[in-house]
């Protein structure tokens, strides 16, 4: 027979817990409530999106043809959106891996990949940069096939040696030459060259 002090241990216990199991409910609660008030909830929850088929969060894609990595896409998260044959991703991070063995990076707030050829338009932010040069506007444009960046939107390009601003530009990866088209300044820094 167990004794009074033994029931009482247990419905205090049992109580105890009970409280606990509560209070975190309510607190669940209070968040959820409190981010739905404040507007904030998208950015906790980016990953719903009411057209996309499928949304995914911290994505890592590779492109590879013939056995050799032609790219690598790293994001925060992606929309698969099936009857427009793309995928759009959030904060993105692509490494482009050149014949020369060489690297080409680009940071973007958003982009948009052509699931069948994969083009990409990155948006937001974009900075595109490789061991001696940097770029930066705020859209562009990847055209796989070509290897091609591209943009109409004005462009700051950064190295050690010069600085040049314009308004559109083109940008041949394998090849590194870039073509800059309307109100094209630049500094060149002479002490730099040497």
């Amino acid at each position: 027979m167990p004794s009074i002090k033994y029931k009482k241990r247990k419905k205090i216990k049992f109580f105890l817990i009970s409280i606990i199991i509560i209070f975190f409910f309510i607190t669940v609660a209070v968040f959820i409530n409190y981010r739905k008030l404040s507007g904030n909830i998208d950015k906790y929850f980016p990953l719903f999106d009411s057209k996309a088929n499928i949304s995914i969060g911290n994505v890592h894609q590779i492109a590879t043809k013939n056995g050799i990595l032609e790219w690598n896409l790293e994001a925060f998260s992606v929309h698969y959106i099936n009857n427009e044959n793309k995928a759009i991703f959030n904060d993105i991070i692509i490494t482009f891996f050149l014949k020369n063995k060489k690297k080409v990076y680009l940071t973007a707030k958003k982009g948009i990949l052509a699931i069948d050829s994969n083009d990409l338009e990155a948006s937001g932010s974009v900075v595109v940069r490789n061991d001696i040069y940097t770029l930066a506007t705020e859209k562009l444009f990847y055209k796989h096939a070509k290897k091609n960046i591209s943009t109409n939107e004005p462009v700051k390009i950064s190295g050690n040696a010069m600085q040049f601003l314009a308004d559109s530009m083109s940008y041949d990866i394998n090849t590194g030459i870039i073509l800059l088209k309307g109100n094209i300044q630049g500094i060149i820094f002479e002490n730099k060259l040497l």
